[in-house]
């Protein structure tokens, strides 16, 4: 019974150790994409800023990531105007 208690204890363990790997992964890829979107958007490339942006929102959704994406849009519209 014991050896089934320690089992399950170590089960849990990696499985909530596999989750947080999981969810900094996805912090750090937000990240890269939010940096890629910045880039694209002060080049006046609004189309792959906004890609970038709401792939990023997507993996960490931010409050952030949807002013930004309003803000290519809004670009966007200025643009063909």
């Amino acid at each position: 019974m014991r050896a089934v208690r320690i089992s399950l204890c170590v089960t849990i363990c990696l499985a909530l150790c596999s989750t947080n790997v999981q969810a900094a992964d996805k912090k750090t890829e937000a990240k890269l994409l939010f940096k890629r979107a910045q880039l694209a958007y002060k080049l006046g490339k609004f189309e792959n800023a906004l890609g970038e942006y709401s792939k990023a929102y997507e993996m960490l959704p931010l409050p952030g990531f949807l002013f930004n994406i309003g803000q290519c849009h809004r670009q966007l519209v200025q643009r063909t105007a």
